[in-house]
C-alpha cells in the first residue's frame, strides 16, 4: 500500500508541476538553460519566449541530476515498479530492489528526454541569433512602438522559422509586409520595415 501512496503522491505532484510550468509558475530551475532537465514549457507553448541568452554554467557531478523535478520522476517510478513487484508477491526486500531500480530508469529516461528538449532548442535559438540583419514577413501583425507583439517568418539555415517581433515603427506592420530584422529584446526580435 505504501508503494502506491508514494507514486499517486508523486504522479499528483509531477501533474501539478506541469500545470504550473504552462501557467509560468514553476520555480523549479530559474533558468532553462541551467540544466537539461529543467522546464521545457517554452517549448510546449510554441516558443513565444525566444531566450537568445547564454546558458550559465552549472555544478557539474551527482548534482546535476538532483533537481526537485528528477526526484519526483524517481519516486514515481519507485511507487509503480515496487507497487507492482508487491502485487506479484515477491519478497518485500524484491519489491524495494524492484522499486529503486523503476525509479532510477525513470528519472534517467526522464532526465535524458529533458536533455534532448533542451539540446533541440539550443538548436533553435542558434539559428534565431543568425536571422539578425536578415529580411522576414509579417506573419502575425505587429502593433505600432511597441504596442502589440506580433510574429515574422524568417528563412533560416533553409528553413523557414516563426519568431515574436515588435516594432519601434509609428505605425503597425501589416501582415506579409517585409520587415528586417534589427535586434532581440524581451523575449522577441524588434524589427523595422524593410525599406528604413
Amino acid at each position: 500500500m505504501g508503494y502506491l501512496i508514494i507514486f499517486i503522491t508523486s504522479f499528483l505532484v509531477f501533474l501539478a508541476m506541469n500545470f504550473l510550468s504552462f501557467d509560468g509558475g514553476d520555480g523549479d530551475v530559474s533558468d532553462p538553460g541551467d540544466d537539461p532537465g529543467a522546464d521545457v514549457a517554452d517549448l510546449a507553448d510554441g516558443g513565444d519566449d525566444l531566450d537568445v541568452t547564454e546558458p550559465s554554467s552549472s555544478s557539474g557531478g551527482l548534482f546535476q541530476y538532483l533537481t526537485f523535478r528528477n526526484c519526483i520522476n524517481f519516486l514515481i517510478g519507485f511507487g509503480a515498479a515496487g507497487y507492482l513487484a508487491q502485487r506479484a508477491e515477491l519478497h518485500p526486500a524484491l519489491a524495494a530492489n524492484c522499486g529503486l531500480l523503476g525509479g532510477t530508469v525513470s528519472a534517467v529516461l526522464m532526465y535524458k528526454l529533458m536533455a534532448a528538449f533542451h539540446q533541440l532548442s539550443e538548436e533553435q535559438l542558434a539559428d534565431g541569433r543568425e536571422a539578425l540583419g536578415q529580411l522576414g514577413r509579417v506573419y502575425i501583425e505587429i502593433g505600432a512602438n511597441r504596442s502589440c507583439r506580433g510574429k515574422v517568418l524568417v528563412t533560416v539555415m533553409s528553413a523557414q522559422r516563426e519568431y515574436p517581433a515588435v516594432t519601434d515603427s509609428p505605425s503597425p506592420l501589416k501582415l506579409n509586409s517585409m520587415v528586417r530584422i534589427l535586434d532581440y529584446e524581451g523575449g522577441c526580435f524588434v524589427v523595422a520595415p524593410a525599406e528604413e
